[in-house]
């Protein structure tokens, strides 16, 4: 029993990352498709951040992320 919980608690906070991610990336501009291939990715999000900060445009973000 203490595996499924293990198991759940881990599924729990992948979600939370992914749904993190995937707000961020919205945030910027990225469409929902964007935004899911970044949530999905091993692009660091202080990528993501950088670019914002710089701003750049929305497409442009999506570009060097995807």
């Amino acid at each position: 029993m203490p595996e499924r919980d293990t198991d759940n608690a881990l599924c729990d906070e992948a979600q939370a990352v992914f749904d993190h991610r995937f707000f961020e990336a919205r945030d910027a501009g990225l469409t929902r498709v964007e935004a899911r291939k970044f949530a999905e990715s091993t692009t660091h999000v202080g990528l993501l951040r950088q670019l914002v900060r710089d701003r750049c445009p929305a497409i442009t973000i999506a570009r060097i992320l995807n």
